[in-house]
């Protein structure tokens, strides 16, 4: 197992457990259309009055548009904190391979038996060999996500292990 997944598991956990694992929220619909103009106002002399009524037309709904990108930090780095870090990205970038990991009951399990070893790497394997490699997947995925794309920079002590 990859150490430095391992600081991930209690920020993770104490994240999903305050904020909620799941999505769900909504975006606000469009804005309501302008009015018409006024009214004209007739002329002066003997030239005959006219009047044109003029109506605008309503203005469309507001549309909302996210992109992101993973090379080498994100909006959640350089908060100066790996922590805060950690639960920015969970909580975003991250947050599809979280829900995925901690949504899967093998996964989840993983991550807390993991908690509980501290740096003990005899106690890690054994987590992973208890879990599979299906678990084991899921929350690489998860720190790979968090550590290496989205918190280098937060997290430097940790990202030891990740891919050049």
């Amino acid at each position: 197992m990859k150490g430095w997944l391992f600081a991930i598991v209690a920020v993770s956990s104490a994240c999903f457990m305050a904020c909620g694992a799941s999505g769900g929220g909504t975006t606000g619909g469009g804005g309501e259309g302008g009015e018409g103009g006024d009214w004209g106002t007739g002329g002066s002399g003997n030239a005959p009055v006219t009047s044109t009524a003029s109506s605008g037309s309503g203005g469309g709904g507001g549309q909302m548009s996210s992109s992101s990108s993973s090379s080498g930090g994100s909006m959640c780095d350089a908060s100066g904190s790996c922590m805060t870090c950690q639960q920015c990205a969970l909580m975003t970038p991250c947050k599809s391979q979280a829900e995925a990991c901690f949504g899967d009951q093998t996964c989840n399990t993983l991550a807390m038996c993991l908690n509980g070893c501290g740096a003990d790497a005899n106690c890690q394997n054994n987590c992973a060999m208890t879990a599979g490699q299906a678990a084991v997947q899921l929350y690489n995925a998860v720190g790979a996500c968090v550590i290496c794309q989205n918190c280098p920079s937060d997290c430097a002590s940790q990202a030891g292990n990740c891919p050049p």
